[in-house]
């Protein structure tokens, strides 16, 4: 009984191995769609002389390298997918930035240290405003 019980493990483990490797497969051929799309959203942009169609076209750029971030975030790439991925994103962000864009640094370690006060009473308060909180 224990043999057919590891056996049968086994089976389920590869076959959800599989299944996993075939959804990560998909997801990087996602990401690689994505970025070509928004790669021609820019190009259509640049080359338009009419505003209303630069804005929408730059518009749907960046959503689609907003969501190539998102599915990165839980991509697992081969390094031949890297170096194609992150090119390509290099060179959508540069695009959009010429179109206008802003890109915004999240870095919590940097904002953290510009705004929580030394003060040990107080450490780990920030204030919404971006100021440090002064010890009454």
């Amino acid at each position: 009984m224990r043999l057919v019980a590891r056996i049968m493990f086994v089976i389920q483990y590869t076959m959800a191995a599989t299944q996993f490797g075939e959804f990560n497969r998909l997801k990087v051929d996602l990401i690689k769609t994505d970025l070509n799309v928004a790669i021609t959203f820019t190009e259509i942009a640049t080359e338009s002389t009419n505003e209303e169609t630069k804005h929408r076209n730059r518009g749907n750029a960046r959503k689609a390298y907003d969501s190539v971030l998102h599915f990165l975030s839980t991509a697992i790439l081969t390094p031949i997918d890297e170096k194609e991925i992150t090119t390509k994103l290099a060179l959508l962000k540069s695009a959009l930035m010429k179109l206008g864009e802003a890109f915004y640094c999240k870095c919590v370690a940097w904002i953290k240290q510009s705004v929580i006060s030394p003060d040990p009473s107080i450490a780990g308060r920030v204030l919404h405003s971006g100021r440090r909180e002064e010890p009454e």
